[in-house]
């Protein structure tokens, strides 16, 4: 099964870098090791529910491997499975990727049903440890799994917020949500520690730079040291001693060197990270004692008042542009994306850089949002208003000419819209479930 001393490897590099990296050594699976092979299966209940999966190298029948389920918004199964590599690579777990839950979906219990039957019954899983990760909707589809399945020990939700509605209180699930300082759903994400506490839920939440993406690996690393030390805190006979006192002083250090740096938000929160992920299973007093000093400091007290204004600041703009999505035409939206443009690459203030970018982003999906609705509904006037704001906001996002397609195709143009179609395509567009249900064969045959 895991090897401890792969393990012990993660933290040293830890230790070193303030992050985790993989090991040099040949002995060990990398991330992109050929070994850790991904392959699609079919549900022996259900063809149609698909899933991909890795296995962990030394995988053996005769031993009982943790699972970890992931999903992705657009059913990508595959690219989250590559996403969670270091699970079966490093971590020794089976990881899981469902190819038809995404966004939209209406039979996610009956499918989230499906994937875990076919995996336990395929697989050799210890049923006590399995757990759940998603990005956006799949971070959400994480959450309810939850609530279907009560041997779900705890999940990881990057780019979305706490759903109360699609957790039960008492699986006590431990909640990692991960949200990245340019993310459109910043506010969202943070806000969620106070229902999550009134809640009793154990959680953290972990900011990083990054936008509304899957985290990078060493974000991914952080998810499975949450999990495994979660299996820590509820079977003390599995702890392993010299992994905790490593990760401990990782934090240690990593803390000081924010200090140093004269960060005292990002030490703070790296000494809460601490906290929280071994809470349970190792006395973490001094990381607490020396938290609440960086709290009272002058340079913490303006940092918090400086982050505030700007978060005030961000919510405000927010609803201005939504009004301006109903009022203003495509040139006032020119000189306001050319303004924004500006103040993201010039801004020099790291409270307002961020910002900015997240505004950037929060658009452009209400860009999507708007275009979308008005095709649904079959507004035409008002789809093709919204997309051509749409194109001023993001002109290099596929989804511009996607729906562009769906446009002329619904005004009968389907030489353009094949034209749009493939444009799409050229920029990235993959969602081939939603193509094929929205526009004719004549057009999506580009699709595979």
């Amino acid at each position: 099964m895991r090897s401890i001393f792969v393990m012990i490897a993660c933290l040293a590099a830890l230790i070193l870098s303030g992050r985790c990296k993989p090991r040099d050594d040949h002995n060990v699976a990398s991330t992109s090791d050929t070994a850790i092979s991904v392959r699609t299966v079919e549900c022996l209940s259900d063809s149609a529910q698909t899933y991909c999966i890795a296995l962990p190298c030394d995988y053996d029948t005769g031993n009982r491997y943790p699972v970890v389920y992931v999903f992705d918004p657009h059913g990508n199964g595959e690219l989250a499975v590559n996403t969670f590599r270091a699970g079966a690579s490093e971590f020794g777990y089976i990881v899981a990727g469902s190819n038809v839950i995404r966004n939209g979906y209406e039979k996610t219990e009956y499918a989230l049903q499906a994937l875990t039957r076919d995996v336990l019954g395929r697989y050799a899983v210890d049923p006590y440890r399995q757990y759940a990760a998603g990005f956006s909707g799949g971070g959400r589809v994480a959450q309810l799994f939850t609530r279907l399945n009560a041997n779900v020990k705890a999940i990881a939700s990057a780019g979305a917020g706490y759903s109360p509605g699609q957790t039960v209180l008492y699986n006590k699930a431990s909640m990692l949500f991960i949200a990245g300082d340019g993310d459109f759903n910043y506010h969202e994400i943070v806000s969620s520690d106070k229902a999550l506490s009134s809640a009793g839920m154990h959680h953290f939440i972990l900011e990083y730079p990054g936008k509304h993406d899957w985290p990078a690996p060493e974000i991914v690393r952080d998810v499975l040291w949450w999990f495994e030390f979660d299996a820590y805190r509820r079977d003390p006979s599995i702890r392993q001693k010299t992994i905790i006192r490593s990760y401990m002083a990782s934090v240690k250090q990593q803390s000081e060197l924010l200090e140093e740096s004269k960060d005292p938000f990002g030490a703070v929160q790296n000494l809460e990270k601490g906290i929280a992920f071994l809470t349970g299973i190792a006395r973490t007093t001094s990381f607490q004692k020396k938290r609440d000093e960086l709290v009272k400091s002058p340079e913490y007290k303006h940092f918090m008042r400086q982050k505030q204004k700007a978060m005030m600041l961000e919510k405000r703009l927010q609803q201005g542009y939504m009004i301006a999505f109903r009022d203003k035409d495509t040139l006032w939206w020119s000189n306001e994306i050319d303004v924004l443009n500006e103040k993201t690459s010039r801004l020099e203030n790291a409270f307002m850089r961020p910002v900015y970018s997240r505004i950037r982003s929060f658009i452009s999906i209400a860009a999507y949002s708007f275009c979308n609705r008005a095709l649904m509904q079959h507004d035409l006037i008002n789809a093709e208003r919204y997309i051509s704001i749409y194109r001023i906001i993001d002109p290099g996002n596929p989804d511009v000419y996607y729906f562009h397609s769906v446009l002329l195709s619904a005004s009968g143009q389907v030489k353009a819209s094949r034209e749009q179609f493939g444009k799409a395509v050229s920029l990235g567009f993959s969602d081939w479930k939603k193509a094929q249900a929205e526009l004719p064969e004549k057009v999506n045959s580009i699709s595979p």
